[in-house]
């Protein structure tokens, strides 16, 4: 089969020589299928957790060129890729007026904006290089979708972690994905990409962001107007977002990733530290 690699989110430590290693012969170089890849990065600097991570790595590595320069040790694998600012994605979010003002990541709350906004904005962006590039081959989709992130350090093969051979991934009304992982590790049938990768679409407006008769209705870990959710924002919304669309999640094997962190180190322990 043919599978299109998304490649999306804030690029942070993609220009590290492991996570390259681990894209290029874990993901990308098989036998299994045919891989190109897709990538929608943003170039943001900023991160949730500001004492926990190396900021001048971060914003290091977030520099145009050495993300470019990283993007071309992926040849020939990539087809297309996109830089942007992540003004971009809250200008494209809009002002929500749901009734909701404490609305996770609402500009009031920017350490939760700058996880799920970009998030979901770069799934977005990159599906629609996806659809560009099926369109000019007279519309020849590719038969799945696998989401990832940049920060994805690949330990093993996906089917071989999934436990799953890509003859047994499912090609109509669900997705595959390791357990909770569905909103950054995804295997997505050409069918139902529409749907999850144009998530955003369902965030910017006041659909499943605000309370009504259709949130209410949902579990609790669904309803993602409520406050404490702010801290899983993108998993709620695009979970919410699937089973709106009668989408299933099928959670099998075992998360074939690690995240690769940019985090302060103490020298003298080896251990993650606090800047002192």
């Amino acid at each position: 089969p043919e599978v299109a690699v998304c490649l999306a989110g804030a690029s942070r430590s993609l220009p590290t020589m492991p996570v390259l290693r681990g894209f290029r012969q874990k993901l990308l170089s098989t036998t299994e299928y045919s891989a190109s890849l897709f990538a929608a990065l943003s170039l943001s600097s900023l991160w949730p957790q500001p004492l926990e991570y190396n900021g001048s790595l971060i914003a290091m590595l977030s520099e145009p060129v050495r993300v470019k320069r990283a993007l071309e040790h992926l040849r020939p694998y990539v087809q297309q890729f996109v830089l942007y600012n992540t003004t971009e994605a809250y200008a494209r979010l809009g002002s929500h007026s749901c009734g909701a003002p404490e609305l996770p990541g609402s500009a009031s709350d920017p350490f939760s904006v700058m996880t799920w906004v970009p998030s979901l904005y770069s799934l977005q962006r990159c599906y629609a290089m996806i659809r560009t590039h099926e369109l000019s081959r007279s519309d020849d989709h590719f038969d799945f979708v696998i989401r990832v992130r940049p920060d994805h350090l690949f330990l093993q093969f996906v089917p071989l972690a999934l436990n799953l051979s890509v003859s047994q991934w499912p090609t109509h009304n669900a997705i595959v994905a390791p357990p909770s992982r569905a909103h950054d590790l995804s295997v997505v049938p050409a069918r139902v990409a529409p749907v999850y990768f144009n998530t955003f679409d369902t965030a910017s407006s006041c659909l499943l962001t605000s309370s009504s008769e259709l949130t209410e209705r949902l579990p609790v870990h669904m309803q993602c107007w409520r406050h404490e959710q702010r801290d899983r924002m993108a998993a709620c919304l695009l979970g919410v977002h699937l089973r709106y669309h009668g989408i299933s999640v099928l959670s099998v094997g075992r998360n074939p990733v690690v995240i690769a962190r940019l985090c302060n180190v103490n020298e003298s322990t080896g251990k993650i530290a606090w800047p002192e």
